[in-house]
């Protein structure tokens, strides 16, 4: 045997006793949380429901999230990279054209394929208007509103009889989302349903638990009254019997008039407001401007994590900041 033939048979040798290593270094790897081979695209529109989705997909993928880092439903811009990412996509999640309006041209003309998935069509949700008193403030002379109708509607888009879409601030809507996020999944990737059903269980009972705590933490501070600066948290305003009494603005797209602003002062005078909320994606110049010469506090409320990092923990985070920031300003002295 010579030189050559005696190298080949070696390395042959030992390729053989590699080859069960990695096997088994490659079938770890698939098996790694977040690693699948069969995982199919799924695109999520903003953080609340990506954490959701992220929950439900634990050990298989990892969903794409379209509106990211300080980017809100009203600012959103479609960048090429995310254009191709909602074309490849095979099931899109959203609320639905009453949150995400700028994703509506894009999803009309980038998804062919796709499951699109609006989940404020999710059976057995909790589903509210918005509120027709908060589109104006009642105090005694209303003849200016009236006799400025027909500007009023034009200024504000919110439709007097469109769905409130927030439904994510309520923890037991959001079991129901998952229930349906889970279902929808599994249409499209039958391979995992155990993985799926199993994460969406353990989510569901995490969730509970979530709301349980909250309806006990919040029984100290619901009879506070407090103003937000729009009309986006009455899900879990309502599920823990809060007090909120108004908002600064209609609709975060539109500015607030020079009346209502003084109509919001006299109402911090009339109902003995406690505290006054603003949001991290807007400026708070016009909490400055309401609050001038009161001594009603302000706080700092985030519907929608913002500033909070993507993931499969987000929701519950949001959902216990959203308590703290409401707590510490209602109740500090």
């Amino acid at each position: 045997m010579n030189y050559m033939t005696m190298n080949k048979h070696f390395y042959l040798f030992f390729l053989v006793l590699l080859a069960p290593s990695i096997l088994v270094a490659n079938i770890a790897q698939a098996s790694e949380p977040g690693i699948s081979n069969s995982a199919p695209n799924v695109v999520v529109s903003i953080k609340p429901i990506h954490s959701l989705v992220s929950a439900v997909m634990k050990g298989i993928g990892q969903p794409l999230l379209m509106i990211q880092g300080h980017e809100t439903p009203h600012n959103f811009k479609l960048s090429p990279g995310k254009a191709k990412s909602l074309s490849q996509a095979d099931i899109f999640f959203w609320i639905g054209e009453e949150l995400e309006s700028l994703l509506n041209k894009p999803i009309k003309s980038l998804i062919h394929h796709a499951k699109v998935i609006s989940l404020i069509k999710t059976p057995g949700l909790s589903i509210y208007p918005f509120r027709k008193q908060w589109h104006h403030i009642d105090l005694h002379d209303n003849d200016d509103l009236h006799n400025n109708k027909d500007k009023h509607l034009k200024e504000h888009d919110h439709s007097h009889t469109s769905s409130d879409p927030h439904i994510w601030l309520d923890p037991l809507n959001a079991i129901k989302l998952v229930e349906d996020i889970r279902d929808n999944l599994i249409t499209i990737d039958n391979k995992n349903i155990l993985q799926y059903k199993t994460n969406a269980q353990n989510l569901i009972a995490s969730l509970q638990q979530l709301h349980n705590d909250l309806r006990h933490k919040t029984k100290h501070i619901m009879n506070k009254p407090f103003l937000v600066f729009h009309d986006s948290y009455q899900y879990f305003e309502k599920r823990y019997q809060l007090t909120a009494t108004g908002s600064i603005i209609f609709n975060p797209e539109s500015s607030s008039s020079a009346k209502r602003l003084r109509d919001i002062q006299t109402l911090i005078k009339n109902k003995n407001i406690v505290c006054i909320f603003s949001e991290p994606q807007f400026s708070p110049k016009l909490v400055k401007t309401v609050i001038r010469g009161s001594q009603v506090k302000t706080g700092l409320l985030d519907p929608i994590g913002v500033n909070l990092e993507a993931g499969d923990n987000l929701y519950f985070t949001l959902l216990n900041n959203l308590y703290k920031d409401l707590n510490q300003c209602l109740t500090s002295s």
